[in-house]
């Protein structure tokens, strides 16, 4: 058996204004047709085809009845001829598409007519002789039976596939919408989260928890600073031999290691002894000043207890200080009272920072555990899905094997009986 072909295309266009929808279709392979006219047209103008008006598909009467070609029609007055091409318009999506599924099932009806017409009912012109009897009536019987058994068998097939397939529809739609849910909420935390967008308010959360422990670990740091550089000033101030001012020695650049904050009130040294004590340093001149001063002279190698040292260079080995450090005192206390009090708006900043990260995380849990419900119900309609194309792929391989059975049945019956119109009649290749 050849196969009849069809093609068709369906568009959607504005035709005065109105939505159009288009049906263009061409019988393109005939099959076992005598030709490929296969749409029964109305000639309503005899000069313009584009009158034609279309009337049905083709029945095997129309074949031998009307000619495929509209000149041959006209020349024999017939009002009706079989084209191969077809156009239908309709303005209602709806019903375009039931026109399309009507046009496919009444070509596949006139094709296995064709074929039953062809194979069983059709005779030379002569006729056929027939011989009687046939043959056992109850073998016949039954191997009829068992035919419309296996049809029967194989429309319930068809069912379960048609209703397998819906299901698969269902699964596939159903994880979609549990993908977009997914994302949405997955977008959502994002935003809360942070994740470079402006709504997010964790990052400045934590950018501002970050600020204030580097502020308040730099506070204890700098107030102890202030209070060792203030107590050796004190010493100095009260000493009867400190006079108020400070002793600088300036460093050579070579093998210059800075004393850094943490040998603030700590022993300068030369040779591991103890000659002062050092209050300030300025790594820019390599300059240390100390208080106490006992010894020290050019080329000597000082050494602080933290890690600095310097070799004494010979641009001023004692050198006074001419500033009075009672005002430096006090200033350094003023500036511990002003840091300290920053230091305490700052926390005020920080529990109201506390109390919205408190907010934070918890519309961060409630959209966590969201997004945790929408991850299970992708998973579940994943699994639904997977399952939905198992039972699909199965009800199709069954409906397969239940038509191979209704063909066997089928041509076990025409073995026997050649002229056998089948009961119910024998249903289409799936």
């Amino acid at each position: 058996m050849t196969t009849l072909q069809i093609n068709e295309v369906r568009s959607v266009k504005f035709v005065g204004g109105v939505q159009t929808f288009e049906v263009l279709v061409t019988c393109t392979n005939k099959g076992d047709l005598p030709d490929s006219g296969i749409f029964v047209q109305r000639i309503l103008n005899t000069r313009n085809s584009l009158q034609d008006e279309f009337q049905r598909i083709a029945t095997v009467a129309d074949l031998d009845a009307y000619v495929s070609d509209r000149d041959e029609a006209n020349r024999e007055f017939s009002e009706l001829w079989r084209s191969s091409n077809l156009k239908l318009t309709y303005n209602d999506i709806a019903v375009a598409d039931q026109a399309v599924r009507i046009l496919s099932d009444r070509i596949n009806t006139l094709t296995n007519d064709w074929k039953i017409y062809q194979d069983s009912f059709d005779t030379i012109p002569e006729g056929v002789d027939y011989f009687f009897p046939t043959g056992d009536l109850t073998y016949i019987a039954e191997i009829k039976a068992t035919y419309a058994t296996q049809v029967a068998v194989y429309d319930a097939a068809q069912a379960k596939l048609l209703l397998d397939t819906e299901a698969y529809d269902d699964a596939i739609i159903a994880l979609g919408v549990a993908n977009t849910a997914l994302t949405e909420w997955t977008a959502e935390q994002h935003k809360i989260q942070g994740g470079g967008s402006e709504h997010g308010v964790q990052p400045y959360y934590t950018f501002a928890q970050d600020h204030f422990d580097a502020l308040r670990d730099d506070g204890a740091v700098i107030n102890a600073a202030i209070d060792t550089f203030a107590a050796g000033l004190r010493d100095i101030i009260l000493s009867p031999t400190g006079g108020g001012y400070l002793t600088r020695l300036t460093m050579n650049s070579a093998g210059y290691v800075s004393p850094g904050a943490v040998a603030i009130g700590k022993p300068v040294e030369v040779s591991a002894v103890p000659q002062g004590i050092l209050h300030f340093f300025r790594d820019s001149t390599r300059e240390w000043w100390i208080s106490q001063p006992l010894s020290f002279s050019v080329g000597h190698v000082v050494t602080v207890d933290g890690g600095g040292t310097g070799t004494i260079s010979d641009s001023g080995v004692v050198t006074t200080v001419d500033v009075p450090y009672k005002v430096l005192y006090d200033a350094l206390l003023l500036a511990k009272t002003s840091f300290n009090t920053i230091l305490s708006q700052a926390s005020l900043d920080q529990d109201s920072i506390d109390i919205g990260a408190t907010y934070c995380d918890g519309v961060g849990e409630y959209t966590g555990s969201i997004v945790g419900d929408k991850s299970d119900l992708v998973a579940i309609s994943e699994t639904a899905v997977e399952q939905a194309t198992l039972a699909k792929l199965e009800a199709g391989t069954a409906v397969t094997a239940a038509y191979n059975a209704v063909i066997s049945a089928y041509d076990t019956v025409k073995e026997v009986c050649p002229d056998w119109s089948p009961d119910p009649p024998l249903p289409p290749q799936p």
